[in-house]
Order: structure tokens, then sequence, then C-alpha cells
């Protein structure tokens, strides 16, 4: 409940980080979908991605799906991706 109503509902972005299959991050994105809140997802180079997070990221304008190779290049990629989608 926390994290939908008080973080996802109210956040100006969304980062998620979907290295590994996890039900209440596939809840916290529908909600940010609904909202259309800029949302970047992350997934690390050779994990598997279901084909939702890639259709959302491929027909969403709000939503932005990138690869990365180690978690230290997530803050620049959320820079470059991100915070442009922010209004």
């Amino acid at each position: 409940n926390q994290d939908i109503t008080s973080n996802v509902r109210t956040c100006e972005g969304f980062l998620a980080i979907a290295d590994h299959p996890a039900n209440g991050l596939g809840w916290e994105l529908g909600v940010a979908d609904e909202r259309e809140t800029p949302t970047l997802i992350v997934v690390k180079f050779g994990a598997v991605v279901s084909r939702l997070l890639i259709g959302a990221s491929e027909a969403r304008e709000h939503i932005q799906l990138q690869r990365y190779e180690d978690m230290s290049e997530i803050p620049a990629i959320a820079r470059e991706v991100l915070m442009p989608m922010i209004k």
C-alpha cells in the first residue's frame, strides 16, 4: 500500500529495475502506466525480459526500456532518458 499509494501514485517519474520477475513491480508499473507517469525500465544485458515490458515500451510513449551492463550506469541512463520525459 505504501509503495502504490504514497510513492507510485505521487511520483513525477518512475525508474524500474526489472532484472528479475516480480509481481509487485508489475503492479507498480501498471499504476504508473495508468497515470501516464514517465517511466524508465532498466534491465541488465542477458536478463530475460517479459514480452509485456517490451510491448509496453514499444506501444507507450511514456515508457522506455534500456539495457545496462553494470548498475553504476543506471544514474546516467536515467539522466539521459528519464529526466527529459519529466515535464
